[in-house]
């Protein structure tokens, strides 16, 4: 963890602590990156390699043999995304420049490393790459006022690498037109505004727009439906892309389809409270959504205000960047700094 000034140097005389805590204040002194005892994920050896875990083709019945073998395989990727949010998360929240010289010393060094760039090894790794990159991407926009140098090119190279692969992801079909392209869309988008890259911003402006279209009268994603006792989860699942690329288009200032996305997160915040009317349209009891799964609903109500009451939520998820109110943030400033 990052120290304060008066732990760095407790033997300093009254007047340099007190001129030390004036430049901290605002912002004019920070902590040597040396400072901190950075704890380290190390970049795996292998290649990554997972595979669905889904006993059926809708994917409403997990298989808990492959489940675990998928959890497994991702652990250390998911472990390195927590590690590098919660510290980006220091910085943006305590202003924290040790913890912010952390990430960014961890992130440089997988992406010198080329971690998950290139051909993998099925559509399961597809999608995991592109959480990745969504929660990776996001953090560094908390990061990006004190990215300097080398590692901020390595960093922002890497993600374009990254961001290429979902494009081509994309193209290829590999990804469906469901809650993953939706999760790819953010992707490009987060990596677009990390990377000053419209083109990407572009599509996943698309994504938004196919999405948002997808989204019936009755606020239902026709193909998240088919989840069956996981209708209500993976609704949720799937707004939470879309709230957030709501978000981004909010910040640029370009218009949305917010009736849609209204119907949308009214329909999941209805079946929260009262599940039955996704058990009639799927068909099966359902399971309710997790606190983590709900952190999106922050997020929406910033681009679609109201005033009524929401279930409980997470405040954080690692598949939006963690602190989700430092995410909104991070999106608006950037938007706002890079044209």
């Amino acid at each position: 963890m990052g120290m304060m000034p008066s732990q760095l140097h407790p033997g300093g005389r009254p007047a340099a602590r007190r001129l030390i805590a004036a430049f901290w204040a605002v912002g004019l002194w920070l902590p040597p990156a040396a400072a901190a005892d950075c704890p380290v994920t190390a970049a795996p050896a292998a290649p990554f390699a997972v595979d669905g875990f889904y006993a059926d083709r809708q994917g409403s019945m997990v298989d808990a043999v492959r489940r675990a073998a998928r959890d497994r395989a991702v652990a250390p990727y998911e472990a390195f995304v927590r590690l590098v949010q919660r510290q980006a998360d220091a910085f943006a929240t305590r202003q924290d420049r040790a913890e912010a010289d952390c990430a960014l010393d961890s992130l440089a060094s997988w992406a010198r490393a080329g971690i998950l760039t290139g051909a993998l090894s099925s559509p399961q790794a597809e999608y995991e790459r592109n959480w990745y990159l969504a929660g990776l991407a996001l953090a560094y926009l908390k990061l990006m006022t004190v990215a300097d140098g080398d590692r901020r090119t390595a960093i922002e190279t890497w993600l374009g690498r990254l961001a290429g692969s979902t494009e081509g992801a994309l193209d290829r079909g590999v990804i469906p037109a469901n809650n993953l392209s939706y999760w790819a869309g953010l992707a490009l988008a987060a990596a677009g505004l990390a990377t000053g890259n419209p083109e990407r911003e572009a599509r996943a402006t698309r994504v938004l727009r196919d999405g948002l279209a997808a989204v019936g009268p009755d606020g239902t994603l026709p193909q998240e439906l088919r989840r069956g006792e996981k209708a209500l989860d993976y609704h949720a699942f799937a707004a939470a892309p879309l709230a957030t690329l709501a978000l981004v288009e909010s910040a640029r200032g370009r218009p949305f389809d917010r009736e849609a996305l209204r119907h949308l997160s009214e329909r999941v915040m209805a079946g929260v409270g009262d599940p039955a009317f996704f058990a009639g349209r799927a068909g099966a009891a359902q399971v309710a959504p997790a606190a983590w799964n709900l952190a999106w609903l922050g997020i929406y109500r910033t681009v679609v205000p109201g005033e009524g009451p929401m279930p409980a939520h997470a405040t954080a998820s690692h598949f939006l960047g963690g602190d989700v109110e430092a995410t909104i943030a991070a999106i608006r400033q950037t938007a706002g700094r890079r044209p």
